[in-house]
């Protein structure tokens, strides 16, 4: 005999795992160069919590590599003018406190190519910046 409260959480978290699996393709498939890719999920209050923390846990082991490779999940920016320009945004962003950084992007060097490993934020509190409004053409993605 399966409780109620049991068959909520399961529920509940069938959802969160659904929700992340979608969130993750829209954002990072296509490393984040795409117009129509996820910059923003909007989650939930009551499923928040679960949200970010099995967010994080999925992109702690997204491999980010070439994308011939086989289980690479992510490749490279388009160049490395775009990775510096997607990098200026983020630190800009950081600078004027518009987010609060949950993993930070980095620079893969050693590799050929315009790598950079995902970046995941939190807006706390809309206020129309440029990282709320602009594109940022890059492996990042905000959660509110």
């Amino acid at each position: 005999k399966v409780s109620k409260g049991l068959l909520q959480e399961f529920g509940e978290m069938r959802v969160v795992d659904k929700a992340v699996h979608d969130v993750l393709w829209g954002a990072f498939v296509s490393c984040g160069q795409r117009c129509s890719g996820t910059a923003v999920a909007l989650v939930e209050d009551g499923i928040f919590e679960a949200f970010e923390a099995r967010l994080k846990e999925k992109l702690a082991g997204i491999k980010v590599g070439d994308p011939l490779e086989d289980g690479t999940f992510m490749g490279p920016l388009v160049s490395g003018p775009a990775r510096e320009r997607y990098l200026a945004s983020l630190s800009a962003a950081e600078q004027e406190r518009s987010i609060v950084t949950l993993q930070a992007c980095q620079a893969l060097p050693g590799k050929h190519g315009a790598y950079v490993t995902t970046s995941l934020h939190r807006i706390e509190e809309p206020r129309g910046l440029a990282y709320e409004t602009e594109e940022l053409f890059g492996p990042d993605l905000a959660i509110e």
